[in-house]
């Protein structure tokens, strides 16, 4: 069954390609993000027998400490605002964990959405404004410290690069988004070949 944010439920199977496919990766991470600070799953024997052995240090090892979420193209058939959604959504998972248990809680993702940057930026930005001011136009559980955001592009020599500008603090999205480069210059010359040069 699907939520909208109006309340409206519908059934997953009338729901589009995009939303069915995301359903799946946004229960796993909610989840395993929502596992932190709780207990693994033991019978009292298993329990019993770990502490005995262990001398009572054990409770700490059988909490969930973190969680590591990789997560490959999560606007895979989805419009920008599900996009948007999808992330909040996750972010909002990832914050819980952090402050359920210790700062080793991660999510990876790879895109190549520049709807997923810009919604990275707006909350890196909330959380520039929110350490700084105290206040941002963003709800607390989307704001994680700036500090912990990276972000990286793989050329086409297979190298890594930093893509956060560490002054603004920004993820720039040049080097994900030839296309446009691609669309103004074409457009650029056949404007000029349609009315002259300007």
């Amino acid at each position: 069954m699907i939520v909208r944010e109006d309340g409206v439920e519908s059934p997953a199977f009338y729901a589009s390609s995009g939303v069915q496919s995301v359903m799946p990766l946004e229960v796993m991470a909610n989840y395993m993000m929502s596992q932190v600070g709780k207990n693994a799953p033991l019978s009292m024997v298993e329990r019993n027998s770990i502490n005995e052995t262990d001398n009572g240090l054990a409770s700490r090892r059988l909490e969930y400490q973190s969680a590591q979420v990789f997560i490959e193209e999560p606007e895979q058939n989805l419009y920008p605002e599900s996009q948007r959604l999808i992330v909040l959504s996750i972010i909002r998972s990832l914050k819980m964990a952090l402050d359920k248990g210790s700062e080793s809680s991660f999510v990876m993702m790879t895109s190549h959405s520049p709807y997923i940057l810009s919604v990275v930026n707006v909350l890196l930005l909330a959380a520039v404004v929110s350490e700084k001011v105290g206040q941002a136009e963003i709800e607390d559980e989307y704001i994680i410290p700036s500090s912990s955001v990276s972000g990286y592009f793989i050329g086409d020599d297979g190298v890594f690069r930093n893509i956060l500008d560490n002054e603004i603090p920004m993820l720039t999205g040049n080097d994900l988004d030839g296309v446009s480069d691609w669309v103004d210059d074409k457009i650029s010359k056949l404007n000029n070949i349609l009315y002259g040069e300007v």
